[in-house]
């Protein structure tokens, strides 16, 4: 049951990406909603997806830095990193 809810999310996810290609105005505005949330994994994937279609990459990176180095949040901090280094490596 737990796959099935997790793939269904998965589409989701995919295909307001998608969306959010298609329509870079619509992305924007979702996105300085979405790197503004107090949830910390929200923010990981809104900065993921700014770095997709290069919108707001210096704020996305200090969000993803600070929550690197946020001991707290313990494996999202791993994420954010994760998220983080993909980005540098696609950028050098």
């Amino acid at each position: 049951m737990d796959n099935k809810r997790g793939n269904k999310a998965a589409d989701k996810l995919y295909k307001i990406i998608h969306n959010m290609k298609q329509d870079i105005y619509l992305a924007e505005n979702m996105l300085d909603i979405l790197i503004e949330s107090n949830e910390p994994n929200v923010k990981i994937w809104a900065c993921s997806v700014a770095f997709d279609i290069d919108y707001k990459f210096k704020e996305a990176e200090k969000i993803l830095e600070h929550i690197t180095n946020s001991s707290d949040l313990g494996i999202l901090s791993l994420s954010a990193e994760m998220v983080l280094e993909n980005h540098k490596g696609k950028t050098t």
